[in-house]
C-alpha cells in the first residue's frame, strides 16, 4: 500500500501537538491513508477524523495514541463511517486506538475497529484494540461502533477510567473477551 492523499504521509509528523484534521480525501471503499508509526496525540491538541475516511494500520507501532491532555475525535455517519482496520486480514496486524488522556473530546462513533491487538499499554500489559487506560487519566465516548476481528479484547478499560458514552456498540468476534 502507499499514501493515497499524494502528499506527506501522517507518519511524516507523527507527534500531533496542534489541532489537526485528517479528510476523506478518496471518495468511496478506497483507502485514504496508511499508517505504519505510531501517531501521538499530545499538548491538548486534538486530532479529528472526517466521516467516510478509511485508514489500514501496519506494524508494531502504528495506531492513534492520545496522552499529555491530547485528543481524538472520530465521528462518522451511518452512511458515511470512518474505518481502522489493518492491511490484511490478520488480527494483531497494528496496535490499535489507546485513549491515554482525559480530553473533553475524545469520542469514538460511528467507526469500525478491525485487525488490530497489540500491547499499547505499559500500564496494563493487556493486548486490545481499543484501549483507555493510563493510571484512570483516561476518558472517552464510545457509540456505535464495531469493534470485530482483533487480536486480544475488543475494548479493555483499565480501573478508574470513565466511559462518557457507551451505546449501541458491536464487539465480536475478538480472541479475548
Amino acid at each position: 500500500f502507499t499514501v493515497t492523499t499524494g502528499g506527506p504521509s501522517p507518519c511524516d509528523e507523527n507527534v500531533i501537538t496542534e489541532n489537526t484534521v485528517w479528510e476523506d480525501v478518496v471518495s468511496g471503499d478506497a483507502i485514504d491513508y496508511v499508517i505504519d508509526c505510531e501517531i501521538s496525540v499530545q499538548n491538548d491538541a486534538l486530532l479529528t477524523i472526517e466521516p467516510g475516511v478509511i485508514i489500514a494500520f501496519e506494524g508494531n507501532l502504528a495506531g492513534i495514541f492520545t496522552s499529555d491532555g491530547g485528543g481524538l475525535n472520530a465521528v462518522g455517519t451511518q452512511a458515511d463511517p470512518i474505518v481502522f482496520r489493518g492491511t490484511s486480514d490478520s488480527k494483531g496486524i497494528w496496535t490499535g486506538v489507546y485513549f491515554g488522556s482525559d480530553h473533553p473530546e475524545n469520542r469514538l462513533e460511528h467507526v469500525m475497529v478491525m485487525h488490530a491487538g497489540r500491547s499499547a499499554s505499559g500500564q496494563s500489559g493487556e493486548t486490545g484494540a481499543v484501549q483507555l487506560s493510563r493510571s484512570g487519566e483516561s476518558e472517552a465516548a464510545i457509540v456505535e461502533c464495531t469493534i470485530v476481528n482483533n487480536a486480544g479484547y475488543g475494548l479493555f478499560i483499565t480501573d478508574k477510567c470513565a466511559l462518557r458514552a457507551f451505546s449501541n456498540n458491536i464487539i465480536t468476534n475478538n480472541s479475548d473477551a
